[in-house]
C-alpha cells in the first residue's frame, strides 16, 4: 500500500522538466531522457491521499485508522550534496526552514503493536486475495510488491481505478529507482568521478586547509550536530560549494552520469515513466480535492 524506499529529487545543468514530482532529466546530445524519479513531494501526496481513504474505510469498520500525514523533506541539496552557497552558508549540511524530516511517532507505533486481529482483517483482508508481483533486481535479486484487499485495497481502488492499477503504479516507481540506485552506484566508482573528487578534495585542503573529506557526499552524509549546524559545519559547507565551483564539479559530474545513464539506457523505461507521470496527475487532483473545505 505504500511506497518501499525512498524518493530522490534532483536538480542540475541538464534540460529538467517542470514537473516538480516526476522529475525527466534529458541528455541535450541525444535528446534521450536518461533519468526519471518521483519526488518526495510525489511520496507525500500518494501517503496522504491513500492513507485518507484507508481512515474513511476503516471508520466505517469500526476502527480508528491513525496516520502521521507526510510533509515534503527538504535534505541537503542535490544528487551530489550541496549546490548553493546561501544555503550552505545558513544552513550547512541539514534541512532549512521550510521543511521537517518526518520521524516515526512512537504513540502510533504502540498503537498499531495492540491493534486486534480483526483490525488487521479489515485493513488487509484475506492474503489469498491479494495480488502479488515479483521485481527482478538489476543485481539479480528480487523485490516482492503486494496490494492488499480489505480497507488498503479499497483504497488503492478509490485512487486509481483498481488494485492492478495501483500495483502497476507501484512497480514503475521500484523500477526506475532501481534503474537510479544501479547507475548512480556505476557512477560514483567510476574513474571520471575519482578524479573529479581527487580535485575537489585538494581544493578543500588547499584551499581551506579542511583534510577531512574525501568527497562532498563524505561531507553530506557525516553525522553533523542536529538541529542547528556548528560553525565547523557551516564553514565545511561554505568550503564545500566553493570548491564545486572552483572546479566545475557539478557540470563534469552530471556529464560523466549522462555517459553511464546513456549506456544503461532501456527503452522500456518510457512506459514505465508514463504510468508514474499519469498516476503523479491523478494524486494531485485527489490531494487539491481532498485539500478544499
Amino acid at each position: 500500500m505504500l511506497f518501499a524506499g525512498s524518493l530522490i529529487s534532483c536538480t542540475g545543468g541538464n534540460s529538467v522538466a517542470a514537473d516538480p514530482d516526476v522529475i525527466a532529466i534529458s541528455a541535450p546530445e541525444s535528446g534521450v531522457p536518461t533519468f526519471y524519479i518521483a519526488t518526495s513531494s510525489g511520496l507525500a501526496f500518494y501517503n496522504n491521499v491513500i492513507n485518507l481513504r484507508i481512515e474513511q474505510c476503516m471508520s466505517e469498520q469500526g476502527f480508528e485508522y491513525v496516520w502521521e500525514h507526510s510533509s515534503v523533506v527538504q535534505n541537503a541539496g542535490g544528487r551530489f550534496g550541496l549546490e548553493g552557497t546561501e544555503r550552505a552558508r545558513r544552513f550547512g549540511y541539514g534541512s532549512d526552514d521550510t521543511g521537517s524530516e518526518l520521524t516515526p511517532d512512537p504513540s502510533l507505533e504502540a498503537l498499531v503493536a495492540v491493534q486486534p486481529p480483526e483490525y488487521w482483517a479489515a485493513l488487509q483482508g484475506d492474503q489469498d486475495d491479494w495480488i502479488l508481483s515479483t521485481l527482478t533486481l538489476a543485481d539479480g535479486g528480487t523485490t516482492e510488491l503486494a496490494e492488499a484487499s480489505g480497507c488498503g485495497g479499497r483504497a488503492s481502488e478509490a485512487v486509481f481505478g483498481s488494485r492492478r492499477a495501483a500495483l502497476e503504479f507501484r512497480t514503475s516507481y521500484a523500477r526506475l529507482e532501481d534503474f537510479y540506485n544501479r547507475t548512480a552506484a556505476e557512477l560514483h566508482n567510476s574513474d571520471a568521478m575519482a578524479s573529479l573528487n581527487g580535485e575537489w578534495q585538494r581544493c578543500m585542503e588547499e584551499t581551506h586547509g579542511l583534510a577531512q573529506f574525501a568527497a562532498p557526499l563524505d561531507a553530506a552524509t557525516h553525522a553533523w550536530s542536529q538541529p542547528r549546524p556548528s560553525a565547523f559545519e557551516l564553514q565545511v559547507a561554505a568550503a564545500d560549494v566553493d570548491c564545486k565551483s572552483r572546479t566545475d564539479y557539478l557540470e563534469r559530474a552530471w556529464s560523466a552520469e549522462r555517459v553511464i545513464l546513456e549506456d544503461d539506457y532501456d527503452n522500456s523505461a518510457l512506459a514505465d515513466v508514463e504510468v508514474l507521470e499519469a498516476g503523479m496527475d491523478l494524486l494531485r487532483e485527489l490531494a487539491a480535492a481532498d485539500a478544499t473545505p
